[in-house]
């Protein structure tokens, strides 16, 4: 059986653990085998699809980024090698041993690409195409699921708007809020006061004590302390969702003081920045319009590393390095 799970990359990446960890229970991890849209050596893909013999174990082969997304830059090398893999898997379809379980993974396919038409314009049986999305009512079931429940739907969208729709950052954030309400011996019920307390906790004076010391101040004491966190046991994901989010808050805190807005209430209210956050950085209102292109040149860059990560074009053992080096810059 052939599938195509495509869409929002946590979701497809949550599909692809369960159907993994199911198969690797049955039949060994060491069939399960996994290819990057941008290898060329397409022969080992077609080779591992393909192969079998009389004592061949079933095995489940992944393909990653394939549809190409219309985001995918890719070499004109590797291109001819995929339009060559494209011919070679159409041509030979019904060949594929019976046993073996085909998984396309990708974004939201490029409706231009051969791999799109053949997936998604066509009727073939023997493959089955799932779209997921990150809408406001898969992200809110999400969460209630992942809570078994115990948050209402009222505090699931508070959840989603203080991680900013980032669901690597709504994941582990779940996780804490669990964990805290495991914690009490009064199981007080969750309000959204202490929604806001757990998910404004001490990453996010991390995050903006390194906005301090490496964007703004420039302290050259900041990279060993920004060296030391990133050597803890800290999930990149939550790191970078509250980054993004703090880096666009202060964009718009100095688009709310060009206008002309002095007030603490109305700029915390326009950059949806915590009030304490926004009185905190009017000391340094200078500093920071004098820096308003560097600001807006690392919300930028921010979007791209989220991207790369989620699309694994970055690898995660260079998330650090990367993140250091735009704050340094």
């Amino acid at each position: 059986m052939i599938y195509l799970f495509y869409g929002d990359s946590f979701f497809v990446d949550q599909k692809l653990k369960h159907w993994k960890s199911e198969f690797a229970a049955k039949h060994g991890a060491h069939n399960i085998f996994k290819f990057d849209v941008d290898e060329r050596d397409t022969k080992s893909v077609t080779e591992t699809i393909w192969w079998g013999g009389l004592f061949a174990e079933k095995k489940m082969v992944i393909i990653r980024w394939l549809p190409l997304t219309t985001s995918n830059k890719l070499r004109e090398s590797t291109k001819d090698a995929i339009s060559l893999f494209y011919d070679y898997f159409t041509a030979n379809l019904s060949s594929i041993p019976s046993d073996n379980l085909i998984i396309f993974t990708t974004g939201v396919p490029d409706g231009k690409t051969k791999w799109k038409k053949f997936f998604l314009d066509n009727n073939h049986p023997e493959i089955k195409s799932t779209e997921y999305k990150s809408d406001k009512k898969s992200v809110l079931s999400f969460i209630q699921k992942q809570s078994n429940n115990t948050i209402s739907a009222e505090n699931a969208e508070l959840i989603s708007i203080l991680c900013n729709g980032n669901m690597y950052a709504i994941d582990n954030e779940i996780k804490k809020i669990i964990a805290y309400t495991d914690s009490q011996k009064d199981k007080t019920p969750l309000n959204s006061e202490i929604i806001s307390n757990i998910i404004a906790s001490n990453a996010i004076i991390d995050v903006w004590g390194f906005l301090d010391w490496i964007t703004i101040e420039a302290n050259p004491k900041s990279i060993e302390k920004f060296i030391s966190f990133s050597q803890q046991e800290n999930n990149p994901y939550w790191f970078l969702g509250l980054l993004y989010r703090s880096v666009g808050g202060i964009v718009h805190l100095i688009d709310g003081r060009e206008r002309g807005i002095n007030s603490s209430g109305e700029l915390a209210k326009n950059s949806k920045l915590p009030p304490f956050t926004v009185s905190r950085y009017i000391g340094k209102k200078d500093i920071i319009l004098a820096k308003k292109e560097k600001f807006i040149n690392l919300y930028h860059q921010l979007v791209e590393v989220d991207y790369k990560i989620k699309s694994w074009f970055l690898p995660i053992e260079s998330f650090w390095s990367t993140i250091l080096n735009l704050l340094s810059q």
